[in-house]
């Protein structure tokens, strides 16, 4: 025999050798792979919602969430949550700003602090090299409906003493609570602006003395020259609702507050 004839029978043999390999051993084409990723934000009494990772997401002081992924195959199917793990890191910056624990595989749980800032997690598919995403947090105050009944009673309070410039009846404090605690603390403030109560006082002393009340009521002290500068004007225009929830949510107010 040739060596033409040896070489085809030996291809013949190889090629038959690796058809039956194959026939044992077949590769599957369509075996699912990660090739993205969805993540979603879960928060206490809210829905579900998307989260967009070009954005920042504001976290308030004390609040809990968890950020869930949602793995996706080359097809654009939901990839077997069994099969899928996501491995994360926080930025330095975090500290004291965020705590955070693997909920699950696909799962982090995150509980903010008290330190305000911005602070980054970096998370990826391991593994995989081409997937790695970085999530973007601004931790800030304690937020509109994160308040405990304890501060609510508090802030009610020292609202009768700033905007009414007396003390709080028990009834008035009862019948406020569930609504701050509600997030509705804005409507709270605009009634007692509106109140006949308030409006003579207004009518009775200048923006600078109801500043001096409101700094008195809220933070214990006299106004600073910035807090002069920056409210006076804004009383002027009859902005008194806007200036209160301004030095309400403020950091200094809400170290304040009990904890």
């Amino acid at each position: 025999m040739s060596w033409r004839a040896n070489s085809i029978v030996m291809l013949i043999a190889t090629l038959t050798i690796a058809l039956d390999a194959h026939a044992q051993n077949p590769i599957r084409a369509d075996r699912p792979i990660v090739v993205g990723v969805d993540f979603t934000v879960k928060r206490t009494g809210q829905r579900d919602a998307g989260l967009n990772l070009d954005r920042i997401l504001p976290v308030a002081s004390g609040e809990t969430l968890t950020v869930a992924a949602a793995p996706l195959d080359q097809y654009g199917r939901r990839f077997p949550l069994d099969r899928f793990r996501l491995d994360f890191e926080p930025s330095a910056d975090c500290r004291g700003r965020l705590e955070m624990s693997e909920g699950s595989r696909s799962e982090l749980r995150l509980r903010a602090g008290t330190s305000r800032g911005r602070c980054t997690i970096a998370v990826w598919v391991p593994g995989n090299l081409n997937l790695d995403y970085t999530l973007m947090f601004d931790v800030g105050g304690i937020g509109a409906t994160n308040y405990s009944r304890e501060q609510a009673v508090a802030i009610i309070e020292r609202l009768y003493r700033a905007v009414l410039q007396r003390g709080a009846d028990e009834a008035s404090v009862r019948a406020a609570i569930t609504e701050v605690q509600r997030g509705n603390l804005q409507p709270q403030v605009d009634a007692m602006i509106r109140s006949a109560e308030f409006q003579q006082l207004r009518q009775q002393q200048s923006p600078s003395d109801l500043l001096a009340a409101f700094y008195k009521g809220l933070f214990d002290r006299e106004p600073d020259t910035p807090g002069v500068r920056q409210y006076l004007a804004d009383l002027g225009r009859n902005r008194h609702a806007q200036v209160v929830l301004g030095l309400v949510q403020s950091e200094e107010f809400e170290r304040r507050l009990p904890r």
